[in-house]
């Protein structure tokens, strides 16, 4: 791994991966909270490489049957780890589209904006309408913002070309479920248990 010193910033693209990290990063950064060390955010989130990626970083490859990169399990530990070690005053809570009531998704995504919450919404982007590939693929993108049913999304790890696109919430929502994910949310505790409060 480079050294927490190293001297790789992130710049319009991140390693392959590391969108997790870089949505992390993004969310740090939008609450005024400095990380020295981007360099170090995958090693320390527990981020894996597929065996063919480049890996700048010298991440650990996935053994065999292991997905790459790194799962929203994985990342509820990790990066609230994270967050309490520098000290943030923010946490990090995955919610499974399969945890809110009623498929009230825009709502849950209406509220978690409108608490000021970093939202990222997991997806599978070969079900994105941009999408080039076929191939099954977790990603993270962060939601800019959500109106009249149009959400305009940023794939802070620029692995997506391009990195924003703006798409109807329907076709957000069937990339969500095809990946069996949820939305991201990284701010204040007080303000995610709001969130599960649907």
């Amino acid at each position: 791994m480079l050294s927490l010193d190293a001297s790789w910033e992130p710049g319009s693209r991140w390693p392959p991966q590391c969108c997790v990290p870089a949505f992390v990063y993004a969310a740090l950064r939008n609450e005024g909270i400095s990380f020295a060390a981007p360099a170090a955010l995958p090693a320390l989130l527990g981020v894996k490489v597929a065996p063919n990626d480049e890996n700048p970083l010298q991440l650990p490859v996935v053994g065999h049957g292991e997905p790459a990169g790194i799962t929203a399990n994985k990342s509820m530990v990790s990066i609230n780890r994270l967050l309490s070690e520098i000290g943030a005053p923010i946490a990090f809570r995955h919610l499974p589209f399969r945890k809110i009531p009623f498929s009230m998704y825009d709502d849950a995504l209406e509220r978690a904006l409108g608490l000021g919450l970093v939202v990222g919404a997991g997806v599978d982007y070969a079900k994105m309408p941009n999408s080039q590939t076929r191939v099954r693929s977790q990603h993270v993108f962060r939601v800019v913002t959500f109106k009249s049913g149009s959400v305009h999304l940023f794939d802070d790890s620029g692995e997506c070309s391009p990195p924003e696109l703006n798409l109807g919430f329907e076709d957000l929502t069937k990339a969500i479920i095809a990946a069996g994910d949820g939305w991201w949310l990284i701010g204040e505790p007080a303000s995610l248990e709001q969130v599960g409060g649907l």
